[in-house]
């Protein structure tokens, strides 16, 4: 812990290029899955969007894998993950505008991963679109500009994210299988930003992914299926 801290004290700038906060913050290491909890604030009254299941890499960077929505998790599970994540946005004090709150669950239960105030990153408001028709977009502008947002959710499905990272790092010999991952039934996106020449890592965090797929099902299993099978299409030669 005390070569971390040097590690992370002597430099001058945080991950974004600022100035960095003196010190360091240490956190528990928890082991369980993660999961986040998407919803809207308006006029006093929360709404709540849904659950989304996340996959996640490996130790130590655990880079964000996959997405999946609405949750696969029992309604009991997911009734603890909202309930940690609305009395963590209770606490502090959010009135106004979408909240994505990420929970991990424990052996000992629900614990509070991070809050964000504002709408949710990776390919999660596609998927809540593709899933329940809600533009989470549409409605955080019209709640912005003074208009009355619509938090209608219909049953559409289930929609399911696979993000692309390099197998090794190096440098981008090939990329494969572009042609191929729209032929999997349920596929509505395809975003690759890779091309040969390239120089790619193996994740460490969320910059390090190469694209991502999406693609839809009539439930979160047959959505989860079809997105494996895309992703699996391509394929990324680095020497």
């Amino acid at each position: 812990m005390a070569a971390q801290y040097r590690r992370i004290a002597s430099r001058p700038t945080d991950y974004f290029g600022g100035r960095r906060v003196p010190g360091a913050l240490v956190e528990e290491y928890l082991i369980g899955f993660e999961a986040s909890v998407e919803c809207f604030t308006f006029r006093g009254e929360r709404t709540l969007l849904g659950v989304t299941d996340k996959r996640l890499g490996g130790h130590p960077y655990f880079v964000e894998a996959g997405e999946l929505f609405p949750s696969l998790l029992p309604r009991s599970v997911q009734g603890e993950l909202v309930g940690t994540a609305f009395a963590a946005l209770d606490a502090v004090g959010h009135d106004f505008g979408c909240a994505h709150t990420e929970v991990r669950m424990t052996a000992s239960g629900p614990r509070l991963i991070e809050i964000n105030a504002r709408m949710p990153g990776g390919q999660i408001t596609r998927l809540i679109r593709e899933s329940t028709g809600l533009d989470v977009q549409r409605e955080q502008v019209r709640m912005h500009t003074g208009k009355e947002p619509d938090f209608t959710l219909r049953a559409l499905g289930a929609a399911a994210a696979r993000f692309v990272s390099a197998p090794r790092s190096g440098t981008v010999r090939a990329v494969h299988g572009r042609d191929l991952v729209r032929r999997v039934p349920g596929v509505v996106e395809v975003d690759l930003h890779v091309a040969p020449g390239d120089e790619v890592r193996v994740p460490q965090n969320s910059v390090d992914l190469l694209g991502s797929v999406v693609a839809c099902g009539q439930n979160g299993g047959e959505a989860l299926l079809r997105a494996d099978a895309a992703v699996g299409q391509i394929g990324i030669e680095v020497e």
